[in-house]
């Protein structure tokens, strides 16, 4: 127990110097702004929250708009998708563009759609039509939203970690400038009194 109090106390030191006779005024303000900016850290994260919160909501505004506005629909792929030469750079799967077709009451449309190369022919694919039954974007996903939410805060909270950062270590390089005139100072009273002795 009395060695878990004496981690604490510790763990507290390096937080908050305390009033020993060593600590200088410099170290007090490095810890003022220490526990500023982890405060202040602490007070971002609702505000993240709030802010990441308030772009999934936009996002789920959106998915409802193209929702509305779009259906899904079956397209037919008319041409083999190419494959690209795998080159040392690329990784991964490519996309490329190839014909589909697709029918609207009862007529036929084309148009191009991007599908994973190596697709063949034949192979049908989702699409979504717009009003008039043209190709249109696929509409935000709730999956979607949530991703760009989480973005959105974590992204928020981390310009403001950055900025909190920033703000300490300004306060230290000048508290840092001002402890070492001071031990410059010192040092020359000290040797001066040493080749008087």
């Amino acid at each position: 127990m009395e060695r878990t109090a004496r981690r604490a106390l510790g763990a507290w030191r390096r937080v908050w110097p305390g009033a020993g006779p060593f600590v200088r005024r410099e170290d007090r303000i490095d810890a003022a702004a220490r526990l500023t900016a982890l405060v202040c850290a602490l007070l971002a994260v609702p505000l993240a929250a709030l802010l990441g919160s308030s772009a999934h909501a936009r996002q789920l505004e959106l998915s409802a708009g193209q929702l509305a506005a779009s259906r899904p629909a079956t397209a037919t792929v008319l041409a083999d998708a190419p494959r690209r030469r795998i080159s040392p750079v690329a990784s991964g799967s490519q996309w490329v563009d190839v014909p589909v077709r697709w029918q609207v009451a009862g007529a036929e449309k084309r148009g191009v759609l991007r599908v994973l190369e190596g697709t063949t022919a034949g192979s049908r694919r989702q699409i979504w039509l717009d009003r008039d039954g043209n190709l249109t974007a696929v509409p935000v996903t709730a999956s979607d939203a949530a991703r760009v939410g989480v973005g959105v805060g974590l992204a928020g909270w981390l310009a403001a970690v950055l900025t909190l950062a920033c703000g300490y270590g300004l306060v230290r390089a000048g508290t840092d400038r001002r402890r070492l005139a001071a031990w410059g100072r010192e040092w020359e009273r000290v040797s001066g009194e040493w080749s008087t002795a």
